[in-house]
């Protein structure tokens, strides 16, 4: 059982570290990017809620944790860190 813990435990870090680099990534390029018809200000304002998204998610004990019996809901976080354009969103709900 141990094993499978220490297991479980690096799948998870390793997992919001790949995470966090893509979306960070992912951000800084429409920030230096941005799609046509965007703002700058809108740009701006989505690379903020991503990043705190991130944050949050990156809290989660469970990272991968979906459905209504979690209370906290990691997978929202995780979508709205994740999909860049908003609208795009309610696609995956």
């Amino acid at each position: 059982m141990r094993i499978l813990d220490i297991t479980f435990h690096e799948f998870f870090t390793d997992t919001r570290q790949l995470v966090a680099e893509g979306v960070r990534k992912d951000i800084d390029h429409h920030l230096s990017n941005p799609p046509s018809g965007s703002t700058s200000s809108d740009i701006r304002l989505r690379a903020r809620e991503r990043e705190n998204n991130l944050k949050l998610w990156l809290t989660f004990d469970n990272p991968l944790a979906y459905g209504d019996e979690t209370k906290d809901k990691p997978f929202e976080s995780l979508l709205q860190a994740v999909v860049a354009d908003k609208q795009d969103i309610r696609k995956c709900l």
